[in-house]
């Protein structure tokens, strides 16, 4: 179940839209609440793509036998939609 707080357009904006580490803003912490709700994610969101998020992001994708980059891209963007 999503939280109210989480707007789930935040992440299934443009097809193209790449999250990665050193991203900054307000899909970046859409993303990590996300990841948070569904047990991913273990901090605080700020809307910072570091170190914790990368490595949920990683997590995620090993589970789901994607490609493990730590990049947040099209495929982990479905998945958590």
């Amino acid at each position: 179940m999503r939280s109210p707080e989480t707007p789930v357009h935040a992440l299934s904006g443009p097809r193209r839209l790449v999250l990665r580490p050193g991203s900054r803003g307000p899909a970046v912490a859409a993303l990590q609440r996300r990841l948070a709700e569904l047990g991913w994610y273990g901090g605080e969101p700020d809307g910072v793509y570091g170190e914790l998020t990368e490595d949920a992001v990683r997590a995620l994708q090993r589970a789901f036998r994607l490609r493990v980059d730590g990049v947040a891209g099209p495929e982990v963007r479905r998945l958590l939609e």
